[in-house]
């Protein structure tokens, strides 16, 4: 009801300390080299490997301007994804804990400045800092959220289908 829904809301969470992500960031954007996003494209990985097979093309940034490079995977490449996909335990339905873990590492002082770092290049963004404290803030609501909605499924409340 109405309480589980206040409740998704809680207190609020801790935001990331600025100060090491901005050093790294400021680190990042020193160190950035144009070209590494044309020498390394971004491609099909799959189990941690880069799948070889495709054709190049360029990437273009949010003003339209050339900035790199992609491969789009060719056949070759879409029989190897629909094997691996094939090959995945479907078994468990709660992905939760693993999908959390990921999105704390993306915005993690690990990870988050190359994020910070990328859509500065890429967008001219000028605060991808307050993106990274925001996200912390919606993710808490949105997980507590999702926890009641599981829950109220379990309990055979709401059927989510």
């Amino acid at each position: 009801g109405a309480g589980s829904f206040r409740s998704a809301f809680g207190k609020n969470p801790a935001t990331p300390e600025k100060a090491p992500y901005q050093a790294a960031t400021l680190k990042l954007l020193d160190e950035f080299d144009a070209q590494t996003w044309y020498n390394n494209p971004v491609q099909t990985v799959i189990n941690g490997q880069v799948v070889e097979g495709g054709s190049k093309v360029a990437t273009i940034d949010a003003f339209g301007k050339e900035n790199g490079s992609m491969i789009h995977g060719d056949g070759e490449v879409l029989a190897q994804l629909k094997a691996h996909l094939a090959t995945i335990d479907t078994s468990c339905h709660d992905y939760r804990v693993e999908a959390r873990q990921i999105e704390d590492r993306f915005t993690s002082v690990e990870f988050g400045p190359e994020l910070i770092a990328n859509q500065a290049i890429d967008f001219l963004k000028q605060d991808g800092f307050t993106e990274i404290e925001e996200w912390v803030q919606a993710a808490t609501v949105e997980r507590n959220l999702t926890d009641n909605l599981l829950g109220d499924e379990m309990a055979g409340t709401v059927s989510i289908g």
